[in-house]
């Protein structure tokens, strides 16, 4: 399932677009809101598979930044991390998982950030914007409940 944001489904040319891969559709739709109020154009998928599709697409362009959960299913994130990567792809990755942490048995994958759920939705944006460019213009989230529908 591949899903667009932006206001009335166009996105502005001249903002930066962020993909976002994950299977937990309040944590994707909060993620989503927050990127849009901030100005991103976004672009989700629910697994890996489906962002390599949407990736592959002759019409989609490269994105800024990816914001990538690690444990899905389908294809998970290490795995898309794997497939993107040998693919030459260097669009920088902030990964987000509530259930890995690197081991020395398991290092890190190949991401640029890695974040523990429950995150602090001002430090991934802040992470995006390091990544992605932009900024916003009116300081800090107003609320990330009234940014979801209910």
């Amino acid at each position: 399932m591949l899903q667009t944001g932006g206001v009335n489904g166009r996105r502005p040319s001249a903002s930066p677009w962020v993909l976002v891969v994950e299977d937990d559709d309040i944590v994707r739709a909060v993620i989503t809101a927050v990127l849009e109020e901030d100005g991103y154009r976004v672009l989700s998928a629910i697994n890996g598979a489906a962002a390599m599709q949407l990736l592959e697409h002759p019409a989609v362009p490269e994105p800024a930044c990816i914001i990538l959960d690690l444990w899905m299913p389908v294809m998970d994130g290490r795995e898309f991390i794997d497939a993107y990567r040998c693919a030459g792809q260097q669009v920088p990755i902030i990964a987000v998982t509530g259930a890995w942490f690197p081991t020395s048995t398991m290092p890190a994958p190949d991401v640029d950030e890695l974040l523990a759920k429950p995150f602090d939705i001002e430090e991934l944006l802040g992470l995006v914007r390091k990544y992605a460019g932009g900024k916003r213009a009116g300081g800090r989230i107003r609320s990330v409940r009234a940014l979801v529908p209910v």
